[in-house]
């Protein structure tokens, strides 16, 4: 499994951010507050997977869980919110020392399986110190901190597809109407949404292997369409929006099939 870096600051620092990110990196920033990001500073990261920052316990990624932002069990009670609109895992940022009070605010929600923590512990060491975190920020200086990201599928916005080993897979590669891709994934679905994207003629996702796994340069693939088409990213998850796309571009079957 490889690690990912993470960036993440008030808006007045997402052009600071924008200088040294890499494609691929990922990029965290407030939807809410008074710090929330705008449009066109949102709009700087089109090479990066995106986490949604919340303050005041709106629909988002993270519920900041700090001094003047959310309390340990409104943070709580915002996770029940999230995964009642349908969020399998929403995250909760919280610093090294207070993670008793959050996993107290919890309850019976089992970090890890109900929700996940970004633990902030600035020692400038990426590794990580605390059991179960999917992302651990670890390096904090004026104008930007920076995480390393732990869970290659965080932030879990949905459940992973599994696909029981040895299982028959038509020989049709389909992208069924209603079912979500992202990084993991493996299968017929997969290979459907290669297949589309490797004959779109875009620059940055034309060509892409078709090996029906979701990995780095399908997630890179997904992120440069959704610009092309100018289409919301969604952190390189493949959804209705994508298919829908590429529908309309030709490149697949109103039912999911290759054209």
């Amino acid at each position: 499994m490889t690690d990912r870096k993470l960036y993440d600051g008030i808006n007045t620092d997402a052009r600071d951010i924008a200088k040294v990110i890499q494609p691929g990196d990922g990029v965290a920033y407030y939807v809410d507050g008074i710090f929330a990001w705008n449009s066109a500073e949102i709009a700087l990261f089109p090479h990066n997977w995106h986490v949604t920052i919340t303050v005041l316990g709106n629909p988002a990624d993270v519920a900041d869980c700090e001094t003047g932002d959310l309390t340990p069990w409104q943070a709580a009670a915002w996770v029940v919110r999230q995964k009642a609109r349908g969020y399998w895992r929403p995250t909760v940022y919280r610093s090294f020392s207070l993670m008793d009070d959050i996993r107290q605010a919890t309850g019976p929600l089992i970090m890890g399986e109900d929700w996940d923590s970004w633990v902030a512990h600035y020692d400038d060491n990426p590794n990580r110190d605390y059991a179960g975190e999917a992302a651990k920020q670890f390096h904090t200086q004026s104008n930007m901190d920076v995480s390393e990201v732990y869970d290659m599928g965080w932030p879990h916005r949905t459940k992973p597809i599994v696909v029981p080993p040895n299982s028959p897979s038509p020989t049709t590669p389909r992208w069924p109407f209603g079912v979500t891709l992202q990084f993991g994934n493996k299968g017929n679905a997969v290979l459907s949404l290669q297949t589309a994207l490797s004959d779109s003629g875009v620059y940055g996702v034309r060509g892409i292997d078709k090996d029906g796994i979701y990995g780095d340069q399908t997630r890179t693939a997904v992120h440069n369409w959704e610009a092309a088409a100018q289409i919301p990213q969604d952190a390189g998850v493949a959804g209705n929006q994508v298919r829908n796309s590429l529908i309309h571009a030709g490149l697949l079957s109103a039912d999911g099939v290759p054209a």
